[in-house]
């Protein structure tokens, strides 16, 4: 699975989208959070906010959902 533009591209997008995926594992976020050696409060953080919250930690818990973090690099349209 990939994180993508399914929820609009933005940061709280993509945490909602980790969101759903760790409801569909069935898994709660005391859970998920131990798996990802987080803590509960951390991982609350980042499906609310996404990479916003903490890049490491969203790429740590997008890994244990089985997800791949692809980052694309643009150039800034004001140079």
């Amino acid at each position: 699975m990939t994180i993508d533009s399914e929820f609009g591209g933005s940061s709280q997008a993509a945490g909602e989208q980790l969101r759903r995926a760790r409801q569909a594992a069935n898994l709660s976020q005391e859970d998920l959070a131990a798996d990802a050696d987080i803590t509960q409060s951390r991982l609350s953080k980042l499906e609310r906010l996404g990479p916003a919250a903490g890049w490491m930690s969203f790429c740590a818990v997008a890994k244990e959902l089985g997800f791949v973090v692809e980052v694309t690099l643009r150039k800034s349209v004001d140079g």
